[in-house]
């Protein structure tokens, strides 16, 4: 884990890289790379993440490992990604066409869940709050190198009472944006 201000780093879970290494054991990645975070009132996080493909489910699909960060502990927390053809919309789909044409799936989803609040060192006091993360991101495929994941916008959800009848109201989750990331692949 590393910020991207100049001089600045901040430090790893050391005692966290034997278990992840031990957890990636033979599994290949379907995209393995660094994710730079940029939340709102915080420096730019950099996070080593690998995509593990669960064969035999439509569409892609599976755990995502993440290396050594203090912010998103990587046991006991969601962190499942998913590949899209629309994410607002993710009951239709047009996958059938996968059986003439590998499906495009120009989106990919995940998120992480931040068990508690983390002050990040050296960054001026900034704070991620608790809760869950939600990603949303550019996906495609290339020939030559397989899976090619961009840029994408990072959001949470904040609970709205709605007013339903007379004594009655309702709890809607209202998504908001918090961030952006950029995905770059390993080498």
């Amino acid at each position: 884990l590393r910020s991207r201000s100049p001089g600045r780093a901040l430090p790893t879970m050391a005692d966290m890289a034997p278990t992840m290494a031990a957890a990636a054991g033979s599994e290949e990645a379907y995209w393995s790379g660094t994710l730079f975070l940029s939340i709102s009132g915080a420096d730019e996080i950099a996070l080593r993440v690998d995509f593990v493909e669960e064969l035999g489910y439509e569409p892609p699909q599976g755990p995502m490992r993440v290396d050594a960060c203090p912010a998103f502990p990587s046991e006991g927390t969601r962190t499942r990604w998913l590949l899209s053809e629309d994410p607002d919309d993710r009951k239709d789909s047009l996958w059938i066409w996968g059986l003439f044409k590998e499906p495009l799936y120009p989106f990919i989803l995940f998120e992480l869940s931040l068990e508690v609040a983390c002050q990040l060192p050296e960054s001026d006091g900034a704070v991620l709050p608790a809760g869950v993360y939600y990603f949303q991101g550019g996906h495609a495929r290339d020939g030559a190198i397989g899976a090619v994941l961009t840029s994408g916008k990072i959001m949470r959800k904040v609970g709205l009472e709605v007013p339903l009848l007379v004594g009655e109201s309702a709890t809607y989750m209202e998504p908001f944006e918090v961030g952006t990331f950029v995905a770059r692949r390993a080498r």
